[in-house]
């Protein structure tokens, strides 16, 4: 009779374990929405922009639009801090909850191991390529405005902040994962 109540006890634990795995996949998937939303938010904003170009100094429009572009960035980057959470947290705590209530060797959730082989420890173009973008805009539009007016130097610097932000949310990004695939291998 215990070991039916510790073969129970374990079912439900183990259907417990499964339902959270469920509910963390299910996070990463909003999260993957809302990246992919972001992008039509932008090209709508800059339809918006476009509609107002005669209407307000093209100056405030440029570096606005260009905050507003790095503010989504960094949206983008969050979210995906917030899916390297999940999936460490799946292969890390819970996958290994999971082996002892089995109790016995077993291969599964191996596709984050697989991952880790075909994209190696270096960085993906997704990581890197809007700090890139930003900062190549900043300077074209910095050189083609050149001299700046007062308006067109607090946008610089504005800019430039929000890129830094922008720049560090990438690095701890890519950390993230960096060091999530050395572990895992």
């Amino acid at each position: 009779m215990p070991q039916d109540d510790k073969t129970d006890s374990n079912d439900i634990l183990l259907k417990l374990h499964i339902a959270e795995y469920q509910n963390l996949s299910f996070r990463n998937t909003n999260f993957i929405t809302l990246q992919c939303a972001l992008f039509p938010i932008l090209l709508a904003f800059m339809l918006f922009v476009a509609n107002f170009w005669n209407s307000f100094d093209p100056i405030i429009l440029i570096w606005g639009s260009l905050l507003f572009a790095q503010f989504l960035g960094i949206l983008w980057y969050w979210f995906r801090y917030e899916q390297y959470i999940n999936i460490c947290y799946i292969v890390q705590e819970l996958r290994p909850l999971i082996e002892s209530i089995i109790n016995e060797p077993c291969r599964f959730w191996e596709y984050e191991k697989y991952l880790a082989k075909v994209r190696g420890k270096g960085p993906m173009w997704y990581e890197c390529v809007i700090p890139i973008v930003i900062l190549n805009i900043i300077i074209i539009i910095g050189m083609i405005r050149y001299p700046l007016t007062r308006l067109g130097f607090y946008g610089v610097l504005l800019n430039l902040g929000f890129f830094g932000l922008l720049f560090w949310i990438t690095l701890i990004v890519y950390q993230m994962r960096k060091n999530f695939f050395n572990r895992i291998e």
